[in-house]
């Protein structure tokens, strides 16, 4: 036995075996990490789901007030101050107005997550729709592109800050012929990809 005492190689030994013995006790109350992210999705998407309209009239109807086909400056020599940044709607290039209403925008599951600021008396959840024309386009290279805008159905003219979380079906806009879809959030200044 190399020359060490019979003591420290039974030492040795039971100590491997509390650490595996501690490794397996560990791993086996372990959930996988493909687990644990599927149970946080679930548990940020538990609540209100503002739905998808399909609306071509109304999105025509508010799309005006959200852009304009000229650049708006308030110094020609700052490039959008801003105010303004250039994107496509219904494939044209426009100039849309930047909303700082919303924020922490990402995919999860077949929904749309954001924060979303805005002043009133109280929660416009479930008065919050996502409307859509109901049409795709095509980019410069090709990929799928649809036109979402936020739409809150109510007026409220208090003036308390509200700043929560909103949860926006987009499973709708799925096409059978492409794995993933840009999602043009009207307001939002960077396209989303939704893979599905």
């Amino acid at each position: 036995m190399s020359g060490r005492p019979l003591l420290s190689v039974l030492t040795d030994l039971r100590c491997r075996n509390f650490n595996v013995w501690i490794l397996f006790a560990i791993c086996s109350g372990c959930v996988p990490l493909q687990q644990q992210m599927s149970e946080n999705e679930d548990q940020e998407i538990d609540g209100f789901v503002c739905p998808l309209v399909i609306d071509e009239q109304k999105i025509n109807q508010v799309a005006p007030l959200k852009f304009s086909d000229k650049l708006i400056l308030k110094d020609p020599f700052q490039s959008y101050n801003n105010i303004t940044y250039a994107s496509t709607f219904d494939g044209k290039t426009v100039f849309i107005r930047s909303c700082d209403c919303l924020s922490d925008v990402k995919v999860i599951q077949n929904k749309l997550s954001l924060i979303h600021s805005y002043g009133g008396g109280e929660s416009n959840r479930t008065s919050t729709k996502l409307l859509w024309n109901g049409r795709h386009y095509k980019n410069a290279k090709g990929e799928h592109v649809v036109d979402l805008m936020l739409f809150v159905d109510t007026n409220d003219t208090r003036r308390a800050l509200f700043r929560e979380r909103k949860m926006l079906e987009i499973a709708p806009v799925q096409i059978k012929e492409a794995k993933f879809v840009w999602i043009n959030l009207v307001g939002y200044d960077q396209q989303i990809k939704y893979a599905y």
